[in-house]
């Protein structure tokens, strides 16, 4: 997990996965479904596989919430929205963009008010799994220098937001 936000009626979550090399095919034989067994099969089959296992964590999460709840039906209303991330530029602009979302819905004023994102995980508590990793990368193997730089990419992220391009595209 590289970044997150949990806002109430949707959700951003940013991961990384294991380049094909790394990944352990071996894990697969406890996994117990069609997209394993094709997987175990064609090693090509890497993006289908983790389409499926999303699909199932959406499908599973939406029984709990129903059954916790006394609910029917759909969970979530749209189909989720992968996006490669094929540059640096692209990695650091959606990083932002997904702690930018609850002042984006004004849910908060700045980015350390909204307890639900990982953007307060990077400032507070740099020995998750992903901070490091990433400040490191954005401070060019120096973790304090990265951090000063998240925090300009975020503050010029902020001030150059284009609300009115925003409702336009809305719609």
């Amino acid at each position: 997990m590289i970044a997150y936000s949990l806002i109430p009626n949707h959700f951003h979550f940013m991961f990384t996965v294991n380049d094909l090399p790394q990944f352990n095919f071996n894990d697969l034989t406890s996994e117990n479904s069609k997209a394993a067994k094709v997987l175990e099969t064609d090693h090509n089959q890497v993006d289908s596989f983790l389409v499926d296992q999303l699909r199932r964590w959406y499908s599973s999460t939406a029984l709990f919430t129903n059954h916790k709840y006394q609910e029917t039906g759909q969970l979530l209303l749209e189909r989720p929205k992968r996006v490669l991330i094929s540059s640096e530029e692209k990695f650091f602009d959606l990083i932002c963009y997904i702690h930018h979302n609850p002042i984006h819905h004004s849910l908060a004023k700045n980015y350390e008010d909204w307890p639900y994102t990982s953007y307060n995980r990077y400032l507070k508590d740099g020995t998750t799994t992903f901070a490091p990793q990433v400040l490191k990368e954005l401070g060019n193997g120096n973790p304090e220098k990265g951090l000063d730089y998240f925090l300009q990419l975020h503050k010029d992220y902020k001030m150059n937001f284009d609300w009115e391009d925003y409702w336009l595209n809305k719609k």
